[in-house]
Formats: C-alpha cells, structure tokens, sequence
C-alpha cells in the first residue's frame, strides 16, 4: 500500500509541475553552473547516465516525499520555486544558484565527457586523479589480458599470464600511446583534447604497466631459465687450454752431422 500511494503522489507532482523526461544536456546545464560557482565534481560515475530517473519540471509545485527506488531526480530550470519542504530520497539540482540538495551528488557520467571538454573544463577538473589512475589502469588490465581481468593492481593481474601473453602485451603497451587506452575505455570522440595534467597521469600509468610487464617477461622468458657459461677458474678447470700442437712457419736447417766414432777421420 504503502508504494502505490508513493506513485500516486508522484503522478500527481508530474502532472501538477509538467514534469518532463530530462537528457544528459539539462544535467550537463546544471552541472556547468555548478563548476563555475566554484563547485567540484564528486566522482565519475561507472556505467550510463540514468535517463530513466532524471526529470525537469515547468511549473512550480511541491516535490513529493519519496523513498527508495522510487525516489527521482529533477533537474530545475531558471525562474521554477518547487516546495522542497519535505522530498524524501529525491535529488534536487537547481539551475538558479547552481546548487543542489543533500540528497544529491555532482557527479559526471562518462559520455558527458566530451561535452564538457568540449566546453572548456579539462578532464583534470572533471576526474579525480586517483579516479584517473584507476580508470587508466582498468583500461590497460582490460587490454593485455583480453577482458580476463579488469580491477587490480598490474602486478596481481599481470603475474597470472603465460610468457607469450606477456610478451604480446609488452609489444602493445609499448606501442600504443597512453590516451588511446583511456578514450577507449571512456568511449571518448578520437578530438577531443587531454590537458597536460591528465596527459601526465595516463603516461605514468602506463611507465608503471611496463615496468611490470618487462618484469614479468625476463621472469617468465624461457631463455633465461639457463645457466650463463662458468667463468673464473672454474671455467679454466672444466675446459683447460689445449697444448699447441702445430708446427713453426719456418723449418731451421743446421750444419751437417760430423761422425765422431773410432776409426781414421777424414
């Protein structure tokens, strides 16, 4: 009972405050304000922006109580006063002021990246930096084990791959600038542009896949599995000098021989 009276209260609100279905572009509207009014974004959210939960509003009205699953999510134009005295779980973000409920978080979904790069607010202020080392690291697991392993530190993923898996992500790390991995990952357009600060994260990350993967490789190569040559005495005594048994270059011809025995000498 309790949850159809919650859905009654929401269909009244939509029809009172001509609710309409909002897009990523009103929430991206929102968010921009909020930067610039010196706001911060709180973590970049995994998956796809959920269209399904975001709203606007045309008419002032009040926002109903709601909990739970059923709360949603407004996004509130210029010049629109809803009643906020009671909301439940709802999130409220206001155009005017650029502010926003407690119940709300300014994060940033992926595919309003390009967007907001595109606007003018580098991927540095708009990702975390240790978000940012994540994101490049899941990227770079994702791609030399071939979707076998996704989170985790480089070693722990890397260390459960046989030499010829190692060796071939070695050579495609190695090759492929940093950037292209975390477009892909964030399913970024090939233009849009990465700051310098962001740039220096994804070029790190990939220092430290490498430096893993090159550990790995002489560890596993099977190249290395063999004793270098003896060498110092030791080699002296398992393989001793031969003696020199060739002749000199030039034959020595001496006087002939006198003989010295009895008899009458000549």
């Amino acid at each position: 009972m309790a949850s159809e009276y919650q859905d009654r209260l929401k269909d009244e609100f939509f029809l009172a405050a001509r609710v309409r279905p909002a897009t990523e572009e009103h929430y991206v509207s929102w968010l921009e304000a909020y930067l610039d009014g010196g706001g911060k974004v709180s973590s970049l959210a995994s998956g796809a922006f959920a269209q399904a939960k975001f709203f606007t509003m045309s008419a002032s009205a009040r926002i109903p109580d709601i909990d739970g699953d059923r709360a949603i999510s407004i996004i509130v134009p210029p010049g629109v006063t809803p009643n906020v005295e009671r909301v439940g779980d709802c999130r409220i973000y206001f155009i005017d002021g650029a502010t926003k409920n407690g119940n709300a978080s300014a994060q940033v979904w992926p595919e309003m990246l390009d967007m907001l790069i595109g606007d003018g607010y580098p991927m540095s202020r708009l990702v975390d930096e240790w978000e940012l080392r994540r994101k490049m690291q899941e990227a770079i697991v994702d791609r030399v084990t071939r979707g076998q392993e996704r989170s985790g530190e480089f070693y722990g993923a890397f260390g459960k791959l046989s030499f010829a898996a190692i060796d071939s992500g070695l050579k495609d790390i190695s090759a492929m600038p940093a950037e292209i991995l975390l477009r892909d990952i964030l399913k970024m357009k090939a233009d849009t542009p990465i700051d310098p600060a962001t740039q220096a994260i994804l070029d790190e990350q990939k220092r430290e896949a490498l430096k893993v993967l090159e550990v790995l490789h002489y560890k596993l190569n099977p190249e290395h599995q063999e004793p270098i040559p003896i060498f110092g005495k030791r080699a002296k005594h398992l393989f001793p000098e031969e003696p020199n048994a060739g002749l000199s270059g030039q034959i020595q011809v001496g006087p002939p021989l006198k003989y010295k025995g009895p008899g009458p000498q000549q």
